[in-house]
């Protein structure tokens, strides 16, 4: 069965940090390698992407100074590895919603209420406290160290609608941990782990 995942803006600007910077193995690059090849182990991989989180990463490209070639070219790549997925899918427009959702930032609502409606099971991003609502759940996963000596607690959000339909939401180095392992983050895959 197909894993549909969905990588925040702020992993792909990751990756592209990672790239310039030759830090390979990090989990950005990691999960890009994944979705390039539409599996990770024997779990298939359907990335999924939506034209605002397109037009959002062209803006911060751009506003990163990229070239406008390059800014308006890398989208585009992300778009064609969501149509060569084991889906063959073209990213949604949203046009309804965000406002539902009780969340400060608009945006972030759109990239949320965009994995509900096209049934995601997986949105990997470094800002979890964005993706917070009143009714979602927060798991602690591990304790990572960061490069200044500090520790940071990692946790997974829980998102289930009434209709079955549900979203883990979880940090780069969760989801390369649980796909290279071939974990699937159902809910209740996660609360069995994570109790």
């Amino acid at each position: 069965m197909v894993l549909r995942v969905c990588l925040d803006v702020n992993v792909w600007i990751a990756y592209l940090l990672a790239l310039q910077h030759s830090r390979v193995g990090t989990a950005p690059m990691r999960l890009v390698a994944m979705v390039q090849a539409c599996a990770a182990g024997t779990i298939p991989l359907q990335l999924m992407v939506s034209q605002e989180m397109l037009g959002t990463l062209e803006r911060v490209l751009k506003r990163q100074g990229l070239p406008d070639h390059l800014a308006e070219g890398f989208p585009h790549a992300v778009e064609g590895l969501m149509q060569v997925g084991p889906e063959k899918l073209q990213p949604a427009l949203l046009t309804a919603g965000r406002d539902q959702l009780a969340m400060t930032d608009r945006e972030d609502a759109g990239v949320l209420a965009f994995c509900m409606a096209d049934r995601v099971d997986l949105l990997v991003t470094d800002n979890l406290s964005d993706f917070v609502t009143n009714d979602s759940e927060r798991r602690d996963t591990q304790r990572v160290s960061r490069r200044d000596g500090t520790t940071r607690q990692l946790s997974v959000l829980i998102h289930e609608r009434l209709d079955g339909v549900s979203l883990a939401v979880a940090h780069p180095i969760d989801a390369v941990l649980w796909l290279a392992a071939g974990f699937r983050p159902i809910p209740a895959s996660l609360r069995l782990r994570y109790p």
